[in-house]
This record gives structure tokens, sequence and C-alpha cells, in this order.
């Protein structure tokens, strides 16, 4: 395995810190997600990409394949929904894995999930009917050889779907970005901005990126090319239907301010933030992309 995969394998396999801090663990947050990706307000982490992907084949798709699928819960779902018939999923990191595969033989589908702990691009393929990127794409190193590479795994008539970070490599926010950031965070009350980590200590109001080499040297792959999947769309699949789902609010200015979010109590704050989001992503300044392509 090359080294750079190695260091990632072994910041994935190391356990996550507890606690609402990201705006996947916000129930409102994932409900306005899934509105955006296919009209409907649904409830649960990804609901909108199934729902789309139902319109997209109703019957399903019989053989799938997913990259850097972690421990394999969305594919899982979608094996267990009947969607997809057998997936075979790759993870470098065999901690998630084996998580995986203990889910996956919980959920009673461990004869349609394989995982396999190999780079999957080194690997003697055949080609399949559904290549599935959900918030892996943005950890290949060369995201324009990943796209090909995808494209060359379908069979003709076969579905490219997608759910995923395409914003700025390593995670290096524009001054526009963490301008409509900072103005956010001013908008809030006080107690909005307390580090969820140490109250005592309070959040910046303008929040500044990791550098490149401390991001390189977490995670050697983190948005490593991130900026190139949107072009290498357009360029494989000319005629993709891409969907922007914002994230220049969510995943910026609430980074970490989300945890003091009461999803009662501030839901109409919150979703005032997700609109104007939603307007910042039309306009062109998104953090996150839906796509459907067919080959």
């Amino acid at each position: 395995m090359r080294e750079e995969l190695r260091i990632a394998a072994a910041h994935w396999s190391a356990p996550r810190e507890p606690g609402k801090r990201r705006w996947w663990q916000s129930p409102t947050i994932l409900q306005h997600i899934n509105e955006v990706t296919c009209g409907k307000p649904l409830v649960g982490a990804w609901a909108g990409l199934i729902d789309r992907m139902r319109l997209e084949r109703p019957e399903g798709w019989g053989r799938g394949i997913s990259v850097g699928c972690g421990e394999g819960a969305k594919e899982i779902s979608l094996a267990r929904i009947g969607l997809v018939d057998h997936f075979d999923l790759y993870e470098i990191s065999e901690v998630r894995a084996e998580k995986g595969r203990a889910l996956a033989e919980a959920q009673g589908v461990s004869d349609k999930v394989a995982f396999h702990t190999r780079d999957a691009f080194q690997e003697d393929l055949g080609q399949y009917d559904l290549v599935y990127w959900n918030n892996a794409l943005h950890h290949m190193l060369d995201t324009n050889d990943a796209v090909r590479w995808s494209r060359d795994r379908l069979k003709k008539g076969g579905s490219f779907v997608m759910d995923d970070y395409v914003g700025r490599n390593r995670l290096q926010w524009s001054s526009a970005e963490m301008d409509v950031a900072e103005k956010v965070r001013r908008l809030l009350p006080e107690r909005f901005l307390r580090d969820p980590l140490n109250l005592d200590r309070e959040l910046p109001l303008r929040p500044l990126p990791l550098s490149v080499e401390e991001w390189i040297r977490r995670d050697p792959t983190e948005c490593a090319d991130s900026e190139n999947i949107i072009p290498a769309i357009t360029s494989y699949f000319p005629e993709a239907e891409i969907t922007y789902t914002g994230g220049v609010i969510y995943h910026l200015a609430l980074n970490d301010v989300i945890a003091h979010f009461d999803e009662d109590e501030d839901r109409h704050l919150l979703s005032a933030l997700l609109m104007a989001d939603l307007a910042y992503a039309r306009a062109g300044l998104t953090h996150y992309a839906v796509v459907i392509a067919r080959r």
C-alpha cells in the first residue's frame, strides 16, 4: 500500500470524537439537503439521494462498486432495500472494513456485499452496473483519474452516482467563503460561539483553514484534488445531472457551532441559515454536489 494510503488508513481507523459537531449529525440539515437533492424534505441521511436513485432506475442495479466506503453503511442500506443486488466495497482501513462486515451480518446482507482492503485502482476488475461514490471521491489523490476509472468500470447504460465534497483543495477556504462564515457567526447569539470541546474557549468569528501541511500530516488524502471533481465529471459524463447542495454555511460557518443548536427550539433560525446557504449554492458558492450520470 502506498505511504499516503497507510497514513490515511491509520487516521480513519482511530476513534472519532463524540458529540454533534458536524453537519451530518444534524437531522434538520440532512432534511434540508434531501429536499435540495430530490425536492422532498425526507428524513434521514442520504434519503434524497436514494429517492433520486429510485427514479433513475426503479428496478435497481445488479453489480455495484464503491471505493473508500468506510464501514459501508450507505452501501449496505442500498443492498438491504434491494436497489443493488451485490456490492464490491473497497476500504483501506481494516478496522472500518471489519465493522462493515459486522454491520452487513447484522442487517442480513452479508451475502450481498464483499469488503476488500486493497487498492481498487490496482485490481483487475470487470465492469459494473453502478459505480457509487458517497463522500469518498474527494479522498482520491487524482480525481480526474478516478472519474475516468469510474467511466471505464461501467457497462453500457450503467450509472455513475456521487454525493461528495467538490470544494477547494485541502479545505483552503477562499476569502469569499470566510467572509460568509464570519458574517453568519457575527449574527449569532454568543451562546452559539463556544468551543464544544472546551466551553471556556470561544470559536473564532472568522474560521481560518488549517494549513495544507497540517492536512497532509493528518490525512494526505483529505480533499487532495477535490476542485477537479466537477471538471472531470463534465469531461467524462457530459450529460451528467449535477445538483449543487451547498455547504458554505452548514459546512463552514456552522462547523462546531452546530453543537449548540437545539433541533426543536432553534429550528427556525437553522432553517433560515439553510435557505441562505442554498442561495449561495445557486450563485456558485458550494461545497457539495450530487451527480447522477449514465454511460
